[in-house]
């Protein structure tokens, strides 16, 4: 934020979450639609660790899981998983929530759309397309969007990537 202010760069693009804990929601000048920018998988979830053993601590942590969250970064993290995704590929994913309404209102429950990108390297090549699904089935979804990708063309993407990063 320093060198954004001495005039070192144009722009900057955050997570809005991070600059708002740091103060600074007054610096904030646009936020990016989904619709045109996809983020990380599981960007802004607060992971916690924990011993499978230690039930105390699996009581005082289950508080702080909200589990529409929980949800969709299992489908993100599944999607990801699927893809062998790492931090040199450019993957996105976004789940959300989808209220109790046909076609998932059976027994009241509702569904996960999950939104999933592969891009090039440099940006020329995009596959995008979303699933939905049960709240039961995120795994799933993230796994049976994940293969559409591939499907459509995303796997010649990763090969490139990981052949050239010296990772196949």
């Amino acid at each position: 934020m320093k060198k954004l202010s001495a005039g070192d760069f144009d722009a900057i693009m955050l997570a809005a979450a991070g600059v708002k804990r740091m103060g600074w929601k007054d610096k904030i000048t646009e936020y990016l639609p989904y619709d045109i920018f996809l983020p990380a998988i599981g960007q802004g979830a607060l992971g916690i660790e924990i011993r499978d053993s230690d039930r105390e601590a699996g009581k005082i942590v289950e508080r702080f899981n909200h589990r529409e969250t929980s949800l969709c970064v299992r489908a993100e993290r599944a999607f990801l998983k699927r893809l062998e995704g790492g931090c040199q590929v450019p993957i996105a994913a976004f789940g959300t929530i989808i209220p109790p309404s046909p076609p998932f209102n059976k027994g009241g429950q509702g569904g996960i759309k999950l939104e999933g990108l592969v891009g090039s390297i440099d940006g020329k090549i995009l596959y995008r397309d979303s699933k939905e699904d049960k709240e039961n089935n995120v795994e799933e979804l993230g796994i049976r969007l994940a293969e559409k990708l591939l499907n459509m063309g995303a796997d010649k993407i990763l090969k490139e990537v990981y052949r050239n990063s010296g990772f196949l």
